[in-house]
């Protein structure tokens, strides 16, 4: 199960069913996690971009 955008519908997968969420649909505070001893260097720019734009 995951939540998704409305627009990801539109991929018509087979095999997967979308449902759309009883309105007003929940909301959540996007969060991120990583671990401090062993970050390769594509998780690190992430972490970096991520940071960037939390302080907007």
């Amino acid at each position: 199960m995951a939540l998704l955008p409305a627009p990801v519908g539109n991929l018509k997968i087979e095999g997967v069913a979308y449902r759309q969420l009883a309105t007003p649909a929940p909301t959540a505070k996007p969060s991120v996690a990583w671990s401090r001893t062993s970050l390769s260097p594509a998780a690190s720019a992430s972490l970096t971009f991520v940071r960037s734009i939390a302080r907007r």
